[in-house]
């Protein structure tokens, strides 16, 4: 069973290391010998589909993702208005300063020019 080693894959390496390394059964030898790379990809690939299909999680983030999307793009706009005027961000959205206290109000340009 001399294999030269020009002509093996890294696969067969791996899997011929790993089979040495490792106490297995006559049988999981045999399935581990006849397995390649996209026999394995594809099996992870059914398991994470099963695994989407049960999972509460996933089914819920799947749910939350336009919520979520829909917030991201809110966020840009404030950054919008943050980087105009840091102090009066909120002065569009309540009409008042932010703190509420200082008794400041939203100005606007027609207010600003009749002073």
């Amino acid at each position: 069973m001399a294999e030269d080693l020009s002509t093996a894959t890294s696969w067969d390496l791996i899997v011929k290391d790993f089979i040495s390394n490792q106490a297995l059964t006559s049988d999981e030898q045999k399935a581990l010998a006849s397995t390649s790379p996209a026999n394995v990809i594809k099996d992870l690939k059914s398991l994470a589909e099963q695994h989407a299909a049960k999972s509460r999680t996933r089914r819920y983030l799947s749910r939350l993702e336009p919520l979520l999307s829909g917030l991201e793009s809110l966020s840009k706009a404030l950054d919008v208005f943050v980087g105009a005027d840091p102090h009066g961000v909120f002065f569009p959205l309540v009409g008042k300063s932010p703190c509420g206290h200082c008794g400041m109000t939203a100005v606007t340009p027609n207010a600003a020019d009749k002073r």
